[in-house]
């Protein structure tokens, strides 16, 4: 599944939104510009966040967003994956060395007014691409 373009546009301005924030917050520097939004995330991971080419970016999985738009996206759930990633941006430029899910990143977690005890998401895997763990029984020889 692919994000129609509205949702492309929604994406970008809900990234833009929370950036907005913490602009506004000073934890960002108001000439700092947004992280570059993609959506080339696979398997089981909703999202991620940090450096490609140089750059401040976010990476989404398009399957699983397109599968759970209203959740992915909706800023009254706390699955809300977009939030959560811009969180680890803002953190990166403002607490720089904290932990990934550290008290800095949870600070910026309420700020956007999202529960920073959300960590994993659970959004129906069945539309999306991702290999299966296979377990293996071993038997001591």
């Amino acid at each position: 599944m692919q994000l129609t373009d509205q949702q492309h546009e929604e994406l970008t301005e809900l990234v833009k939104h929370y950036w907005n924030i913490a602009k506004r917050e000073g934890l960002v520097p108001f000439d700092t510009e947004e992280p570059h939004i993609y959506t080339k995330q696979s398997g089981c991971a909703a999202g991620w966040a940090g450096y490609t080419h140089g750059a401040l970016s976010v990476t989404f999985n398009e399957p699983m967003a397109a599968s759970n738009w209203e959740r992915f996206q909706g800023t009254d759930n706390p699955d809300c994956t977009v939030g959560h990633e811009v969180a680890h941006c803002v953190n990166f430029i403002a607490h720089r060395g904290c932990r990934a899910h550290g008290k800095e990143w949870k600070m910026v977690m309420r700020l956007f007014g999202l529960d920073p005890n959300a960590r994993t998401h659970s959004y129906d895997m069945e539309n999306v691409p991702h290999r299966r763990e296979r377990r293996w029984q071993w038997k001591a020889a």
